[in-house]
């Protein structure tokens, strides 16, 4: 096994090793999954199969997609589903590095009242 991957960003450290991540904040800790988009790789494909590797791993569907910047045609806060009829929301993240995915759960109680908050205002 390798050694773990350790990212200090903006807002957060991130410890990875086989596409599990724990990021920690000083308000909150989460388990998440990473996922790399290869040049021209498609990130909706890429969030697609993270949420089946996250669910297969933590027995848990995902809840949040975060990216860095916004992929081309994406509106952050957009849906994307699985092929099981599962959503996550999209957001943008300063903290996630360029060309990567983070799916989560958990931890995040001001995004989702945020996203509540946004959601509410375009019914």
């Amino acid at each position: 096994m390798s050694e773990p991957i350790k990212i200090r960003a903006s807002g957060g450290a991130w410890q990875a090793q086989n596409g599990l991540i724990l990021v920690e904040f000083e308000h909150s800790l989460g388990t998440y999954w990473l996922k790399y988009v290869p040049e021209g790789g498609k990130f909706k494909k890429a969030i697609q199969d993270g949420m089946l590797q996250f669910a297969n791993e933590l027995g848990e569907t995902p809840q949040f997609a975060f990216v860095n910047p916004l992929p081309a045609g994406a509106q952050e806060y957009m849906d994307i589903v699985d092929g099981h009829g599962n959503a996550v929301s999209l957001l943008v993240a300063d903290w996630v590095q360029p060309r990567f995915v983070v799916l989560g759960r958990g931890g995040m109680e001001l995004i989702r009242e945020a996203l509540q908050h946004w959601k509410r205002g375009k019914a």
